[in-house]
């Protein structure tokens, strides 16, 4: 009884832009983090993050993910070394330095704790590169330069 109920909403907009540098290994992206406190062990937290921004190089591959107090979460298995593990990778990408790319994660996290919580959104990559929150590339003045919001939800949900 009381499972599946949700207990507790916190959400963060992101509307400053900023760039954070990314290699290979996961890196949390600047201004895309936010907290919660369970008020159960039992609980479980939905994650859930709408990202906007671009990339300084599309040819190469790219992983998104959450980090809850810097440990990856929900990760998918490796098949080998060099792989680049996230849980999502980016959409709208191309070669074009003026266009916005997305990326959205929904992940149900089972943190057992009623201690603060922070969650984060990672990126990782194949090389040494820059992602832009919330911005193009170029971010000039102009019709054509896209600039975006950015946004993450902490659910509580009974367990």
């Amino acid at each position: 009884a009381g499972g599946g109920k949700i207990l507790q909403v916190v959400s963060t907009l992101v509307t400053a832009v900023s760039s954070t540098s990314v290699t290979t290994t996961a890196t949390n992206l600047t201004g895309m983090t936010l907290q919660i406190t369970p008020s159960a062990t039992s609980s479980k937290i939905m994650v859930q993050i709408r990202w906007a921004g671009a990339v300084s190089d599309t040819h190469d591959d790219w992983g998104f993910g959450v980090a809850r107090g810097g440990t990856q979460v929900n990760l998918g298995a490796t098949k080998g070394s060099g792989q680049l593990l996230g849980l999502t990778g980016l959409s709208g990408m191309g070669t074009n330095s003026t266009t916005l790319m997305s990326a959205n994660i929904i992940t149900i996290d089972s943190p057992s704790s009623t201690s603060a919580l922070t969650y984060t959104m990672t990126a990782i990559t194949s090389g040494s590169r820059t992602v832009y929150n919330g911005r193009t590339v170029e971010d000039a003045a102009g019709n054509s330069r896209e600039r975006a919001s950015n946004e993450i939800i902490l659910t509580e949900i009974a367990g």
